[in-house]
């Protein structure tokens, strides 16, 4: 596979391990303290990274019909808890400006999808009109001044003992 994107030959796109057997499987187990396989499906393709990795949630094992938010909410919860950086990815076009209604969002990525949920406009919409702040690591750059970037360099402070730069007074918000 790798021979193949090295000489040009390769698909643009290729999911594999598609028998559910990839020799990573053991491996998250032990680290995630999983006691049922997860569903790893890896692909990788002619992008910047040249790899994307799912690895869906089991949500017959979740109590009651958790909603997207309550998803969320535990995700955060857990960043927190363990003092991990929580990545993922944004519903938008890359530099096309944050989203914080299902309205918003580029019907071209909507057509892609096999289901779209509406639950409302997000929380986390904010005067600034930008989403997520962007770290770069390990250097610990920042690239975008997020919504909540105050609290975000306080816990980088308390946690990692970085002390990220202050959000511009003028300019622009992002470096990307």
């Amino acid at each position: 596979m790798i021979e193949a994107y090295e000489q040009g030959t390769a698909p643009a796109f290729e999911l594999y391990a598609l028998g559910l057997k990839h020799k990573h499987v053991p491996e998250i187990m032990a680290y995630t303290g999983l006691t049922r396989r997860p569903l790893f499906v890896p692909a990788v393709g002619n992008f910047k990274q040249g790899m994307l990795v799912q690895v869906p949630l089991h949500l017959d094992l979740l109590p009651g019909q958790p909603s997207a938010q309550d998803l969320h909410n535990a995700l955060a919860r857990m960043s927190w808890e363990s003092a991990s950086p929580l990545m993922g990815s944004s519903a938008n076009v890359s530099l096309t400006g944050s989203k914080f209604s299902l309205a918003e969002v580029q019907d071209s990525l909507k057509d892609g999808c096999d289901i779209v949920l509406d639950y409302g406009p997000s929380p986390y919409a904010n005067p600034y009109a930008i989403g997520s702040t962007i770290i770069e690591l390990p250097s610990w750059r920042v690239l975008r001044w997020g919504g909540c970037f105050e609290q975000q360099a306080a816990l980088v402070l308390r946690h990692f003992g970085v002390a990220l730069p202050a959000r511009p007074a003028h300019g622009p918000l992002s470096l990307v």
